[in-house]
């Protein structure tokens, strides 16, 4: 098991970068976490903030 999520970080990264959106975010942490997890919910409302705060 890869403890490091490289592949999340990048994702994450692209997301910021405004190249990816949200919807591939939401996919990718269901999968990884499981949909109705705390850890999902967590992510997506960080990613939600960023994502707010980058707009303004």
């Amino acid at each position: 098991m890869n403890y490091h999520k490289k592949g999340l970080k990048r994702l994450l990264d692209a997301v910021i970068e405004g190249s990816v959106g949200l919807e591939i975010i939401t996919v990718f942490s269901a999968r990884l976490y499981g949909s109705r997890s705390r850890k999902n919910q967590k992510l997506l409302d960080g990613i939600r903030q960023v994502v707010e705060q980058a707009s303004c």
